[in-house]
């Protein structure tokens, strides 16, 4: 992992590249650098706008033959091309391709499992011991929203394992009565989004945060203005790195194993 990120290495056409699990991506993208290393063409004229926590950033497509993501192979892979934050990953496996599978995280024991869920209409982890059910949205852009309280009002949260914080927005603090003036201003505190793109926030403090079953006292959650979005909050690498959890996008359905 890398900052609260699962990280694996996934194969695009036979070679070997440290990717991190991005299920807040709706693509695969890689950067300009792995582009050139791998040698995929770029499809002219196709580009995307893709919006993040920070803003907008023009990227363009190519495509990948093969990509390897242990046993699973996905064929004719659209990618995406874009500046990315961190200069030791080749880029980001999306919803896109995550969304052919059930998937198990399991953060503390650093593996991930995707299993074929393909035709299932009911599909439990293959855990020993207790856990919680919850129960999904998946958009159109394969981004899971997940519902969660703060201080006893339910917002819609971006289950995002490519974050390594969880944040809140400022519109998402004022539905649940927080105003952004009375947080605390850190200096130097931002949040780095797509491309090179960041955004200065605040922290609010001893929040109640209601998620995956279980309510946890005196939070503390970093804010930042996001508007665009349909979601209210970021669920970051910061909530999922003690714990497993597993995702069946067939289902509309999360499970948190407890206890962790």
């Amino acid at each position: 992992a890398q900052g609260g990120q699962p990280m694996i290495h996934a194969s695009i056409d036979g070679v070997d590249e440290p990717m991190i699990v991005d299920t807040g991506s709706d693509h695969l993208v890689i950067s300009y650098d792995a582009q050139n290393m791998l040698q995929l063409p770029t499809l002219y004229g196709s580009f995307s706008e893709v919006q993040g926590v920070a803003g907008g950033s023009t990227t363009e497509f190519s495509r990948a033959d093969n990509v390897a993501l242990g046993a699973a192979i996905l064929k004719n892979v659209p990618v995406l091309v874009s500046a990315l934050p961190a200069n030791n990953i080749a880029g980001l496996i999306g919803a896109d391709s995550l969304r052919h599978f059930a998937v198990d995280l399991d953060f503390p024991g650093q593996q991930m499992t995707l299993y074929d869920a393909t035709g299932c209409t009911s599909i439990t982890p293959p855990w020993q011991g207790s856990y919680a059910s919850v129960k999904v949205a998946i958009d159109p852009q394969g981004f899971i929203i997940v519902p969660v309280s703060i201080n006893g009002q339910i917002i819609q949260a971006l289950f995002d394992t490519g974050s390594s914080t969880s944040l809140l927005s400022f519109a998402g603090a004022a539905d649940v009565g927080l105003d952004p003036n009375d947080a605390a201003q850190i200096p130097g505190l931002s949040i780095q989004g797509v491309g090179d793109n960041a955004t200065s926030a605040v922290m609010f403090h001893n929040l109640a945060l209601g998620i995956g079953g279980a309510l946890y006292q005196g939070v503390s959650l970093e804010a930042a203005d996001f508007p665009g979005h349909d979601y209210r909050m970021i669920v970051g690498g910061d909530y999922m790195r003690k714990r497993n959890i597993f995702i069946s996008y067939a289902t509309n359905m999360m499970f948190v194993a407890q206890g962790n």
